[in-house]
C-alpha cells in the first residue's frame, strides 16, 4: 500500500513541524477529535499526527471480522499509519485500548517507536485470582448484552461512568454522541475484542521507553491495573494524575500536556517550558509580588471545609471555621466532643462505615465521595469529601485529614438534569403514542373507506339496475307483479343502504363514546328493554319475534347504559338481517362468575354471522351478500370492550347463540 493510500484510509491529519512525529491514537468509541485539546500543544517542537481506527470518524478502512478479531489487526493499522509518517522516529500516545494496540505494534517493529505514552492503559480487563482488572465475566457479558440490545442506553450510561466528572455533563454528552456515531457492527465487535483481550504476557517483552499516565477513580481501569502495566514494562515511568475518570485528555488536558512535556523534554527542550499557563508547565519569569495570608487564615477562611479526626473512633481533633459554620456551631464545641460520623446523615453514615473507612485503611485515601452532613436546623447539606490518612512518628496510621466541598449546586444541577431527562422521555413517549395513534387512525380510515365503497355498491347496484329496467321498458313486457317486485327490491336496497350509513356513523364515533366516564350499576332488564325498543323497527320489518325469559333481574357495572343498549340493538339488528321471516329469538339474562350475561338464541339464520371481529379486516369482505358488512356486530363488540365486557358468538347448523358479557 502506498503512503498516500494509507494516509487516506486512516484519515491521517498532520500538523506542526519537527524531526520526531507524535502519533495520537484514540480509544474505543471515539475518533481523532478527542486529542484536540492536547496535540496542538506540541506543534511548536514536533510534527503531530492524528488518525481514525476502522469504523470511527473519517476512516475509509473496510471492516473485516477476521482481521479485527484480535487487537493485532488494529496494531497492523497503526503500523501502516506510522510507516506512512515517513522514516523518522515516532512517539505513540495511545488512550485506553489504543495503549495496548501501541504495545503490540512496538513489539512487532520496535525500531520504529522512539517512545510510548500510555494514557489509562489496561493489559486485561477481567479479574482473576491474582489480578485486578476491574470486571468479572458477568460484568463484561452484561455490558456487551446491553450494547447489543440498547445501544443508545449503553452509550448514555457508559459515557457518564467513563468520563467520571458529573459536574461536567457536556463531556459525557460528547462521549455518548461519539459512541453513537461509530459504525454499529464495528462498535459491537470492537467492544467484545477490547474487553476480552489479555496482553499481560506482551508487557515484559517491551524494550521501548514508556510513560504510563494513571487517573484516580477510573471506573474502567482501576489503579491496580495501571500499576500492573507499569511494573511489568521493563522501561516504564508512572505518573498518577490528579484528575478523575478515564479520559484525562478531555477532562484535564493541561495536566496531560504537563506530564507528556516532562517525559519528552530531552527530545525537544524548547517545548519543556511552553504551555497555556503556569498550571500546564509554563515557566514564569520575574518576581511575583502579592499580599500573603497567614497559614491559619488560609485554613480557617478557606472556601472549603477542613476537618481532621482520629482514624480509631473518628473523634474530631480539628475543624476550620467554614466547616463549623456549615454545621451551625463553634469549632470548640465540636473538637474532642463529636465524631466525624456524628456530623453525617444516616445514609452518609452507612457510606462512611462501609466504603470510606475500608478505603482509607487499604489505600490511605478517598477522592470526591458524595456525602451529606446535618446542619443545625436539621436540613442536609451535600458535600464532596476527599480524605487522606496521616501516619504518626512510628509510621502507624493515626489521623484522617478531610477536605469537603459544598455540593449543593452540583446536586441541584444533577436533579434538574434528571427532571429534564424524565420530561424529555415522557414527551418522547407521548409523541410516539400520538404518532402511532395518528398512523392507526389513518390506516383505519383508509380501510373504512375502502370497505364502505364495496358495501355501498351492492344496494346501489340494485337500485340502479332495477330503476333502469323500469325506465327503459315502461309498460313493455313488464307485468305489474314484476314491476311491484322491482320496486320492492329497490325499497329494500334503499332501506339497507340507510342502515349501512347508520351503522357506519355509529362505528366511526365509538372511540369517544365512553371516554373518561365512571362505572355505575344498571339492571339487565332495563338495558334489554332499551335495546329492544331501539331495534324494534328492524325486527318488525324482518318479521323476527323475540321472547324474553322471565328471570330475576341482575345488575351490571357499565359506564354508559345508553351505549350498552345500542350494542344490544346492534346485535338484534344483525340477527334480524340474517334470520328467516317469522323466526323467533329466545333471550335470557343470568349471573355467573362475577359477570352479568344476556344470551340470545336464534335457530333460523339464512347466513353466517361469523365471529365478532373488525369487519373491515374480515377475510370474506368481498363475498358478502345484501346482509352487509356486519358493522352492527363490530359496533357491539367495541362498545362492550370499552365497557369492560365482551361479545361471544357460537354458531351451530342453521342458527347461532350470542352472549353479551358485562362486569357485575
Amino acid at each position: 500500500m502506498s503512503q498516500l493510500d494509507a494516509l487516506a484510509r486512516h484519515n491521517v491529519r498532520f500538523a506542526g513541524a519537527g524531526s520526531v512525529t507524535l502519533v495520537f491514537g484514540h480509544g474505543y468509541g471515539c475518533d481523532q477529535s478527542v486529542w484536540r485539546f492536547v496535540s496542538p500543544a506540541f506543534e511548536a517542537g514536533f510534527r503531530t499526527a492524528v488518525f481514525d481506527y476502522v469504523g470511527a470518524g473519517g476512516s475509509r478502512c473496510s471492516f473485516n471480522a477476521g482481521r479485527y478479531g484480535e487487537l493485532e489487526g488494529y496494531a497492523e493499522d497503526l503500523l501502516e499509519v506510522c510507516r506512512a509518517c515517513g522514516p523518522g522516529p515516532v512517539v505513540f500516545i495511545g488512550h485506553s485500548v489504543s495503549a495496548m494496540i501501541g504495545v503490540l505494534a512496538a513489539k512487532r517493529e520496535p525500531e520504529r517507536f522512539l517512545r510510548l505514552i500510555l494514557v489509562a492503559p489496561s493489559a486485561c480487563y477481567l479479574n482473576d485470582a491474582h489480578y485486578v482488572g476491574g470486571f468479572t465475566e458477568d460484568d463484561i457479558d452484561a455490558l456487551l448484552d446491553l450494547l447489543d440490545t440498547d445501544r443508545q442506553g449503553w452509550a448514555a450510561t457508559m459515557a457518564a461512568t467513563i468520563m467520571g466528572h458529573p459536574e461536567r455533563p457536556d463531556l459525557a454528552r460528547e462521549l455518548a454522541a461519539s459512541f453513537c456515531r461509530m459504525d454499529p457492527a464495528v462498535a459491537r465487535h470492537f467492544a467484545r475484542v477490547t474487553f476480552t483481550s489479555d496482553n499481560r504476557a506482551d508487557l515484559p517483552q517491551m524494550q521501548t521507553r514508556t510513560l504510563v499516565l494513571q487517573c484516580s477513580q477510573d471506573a474502567i481501569v482501576p489503579e491496580a491495573a495501571g500499576e500492573y502495566v507499569h511494573r511489568h514494562l521493563p522501561r516504564s515511568e508512572w505518573v498518577r494524575l490528579a484528575t478523575t475518570g478515564h479520559c484525562p485528555h478531555l477532562s484535564a488536558p493541561d495536566e496531560v500536556v504537563v506530564a507528556i512535556r516532562a517525559f519528552l523534554a530531552d527530545l525537544h527542550p524548547a517545548t519543556a517550558g511552553a504551555g497555556a499557563g503556569a498550571g500546564a508547565g509554563s515557566v514564569v519569569r520575574g518576581p511575583l509580588r502579592v499580599s500573603q495570608d497567614s497559614a491559619d487564615e488560609i485554613y480557617e477562611q478557606a472556601p472549603c471545609g477542613y476537618l481532621s479526626f482520629l482514624i480509631d473512633g473518628g473523634t474530631v481533633v480539628r475543624i476550620n471555621a467554614t466547616f463549623a459554620q456549615w454545621i451551625g456551631g463553634p469549632a470548640s464545641g465540636v473538637v474532642g466532643s463529636w465524631r466525624f460520623q456524628d456530623l453525617l446523615t444516616t445514609a452518609s453514615r452507612i457510606v462512611y462505615e462501609t466504603r470510606m473507612v475500608p478505603l482509607l485503611r487499604i489505600q490511605g485515601r478517598t477522592d470526591a465521595a458524595a456525602m451529606e452532613i446535618t446542619r443545625a436546623d436539621g436540613r442536609g447539606m451535600p458535600l464532596l469529601v476527599s480524605a487522606a490518612v496521616k501516619a504518626d512518628a512510628s509510621g502507624r496510621p493515626s489521623l484522617v485529614r478531610v477536605t469537603a466541598l459544598d455540593a449543593t449546586a452540583y446536586r441541584r444541577q444533577a436533579e434538574e438534569l434528571v427532571r429534564a431527562r424524565n420530561r424529555a422521555e415522557r414527551a418522547e413517549a407521548a409523541a410516539r403514542q400520538a404518532q402511532a395513534a395518528a398512523e392507526a387512525a389513518d390506516a383505519g380510515k383508509t380501510r373504512f373507506l375502502a370497505a364502505m365503497n364495496h358495501e355501498f355498491r351492492t344496494p346501489i347496484s340494485i337500485i340502479s339496475g332495477f330503476s333502469e329496467l323500469l325506465l327503459e321498458r315502461p309498460g313493455r313486457g313488464v307485468t305489474e307483479d314484476a314491476r311491484q317486485s322491482y320496486l320492492a327490491d329497490i325499497r329494500a336496497a334503499a332501506d339497507h343502504l340507510l342502515e349501512l350509513l347508520e351503522d357506519a356513523t355509529r362505528y366511526s364515533k365509538l372511540d369517544a363514546a365512553v371516554h373518561g366516564q365512571g362505572r355505575r350499576r344498571s339492571g339487565l332488564h332495563a338495558l334489554l328493554k332499551a335495546g329492544l325498543r331501539l331495534a324494534g323497527p328492524s325486527l318488525k320489518k324482518a318479521g323476527m319475534n323475540t321472547v324474553v325469559a322471565a328471570e330475576p333481574d341482575h345488575a351490571a357495572l357499565v359506564k354508559d347504559p345508553g351505549s350498552v343498549a345500542e350494542a344490544i340493538a346492534c346485535v338484534l339488528r344483525e340477527l334480524a338481517r340474517r334470520a328467516s321471516s317469522g323466526s323467533t329469538t329466545q333471550i335470557r339474562s343470568r349471573h355467573e362468575s362475577g359477570y352479568a350475561f344476556i344470551d340470545m338464541h336464534c335457530g333460523a339464520l339464512q347466513s353466517s354471522l361469523g365471529p365478532p371481529q373488525d369487519p373491515l379486516q374480515a377475510a370474506g369482505l368481498h363475498s358478502r351478500g345484501l346482509h352487509g358488512a356486519g358493522l352492527g356486530m363490530a359496533v357491539a363488540e367495541r362498545v362492550l370492550r370499552l365497557q369492560g365486557g365482551r361479545l361471544q358468538s357460537r354458531e351451530f347448523p342453521g342458527g347461532a347463540c350470542l352472549s353479551i358479557r358485562l362486569p357485575a
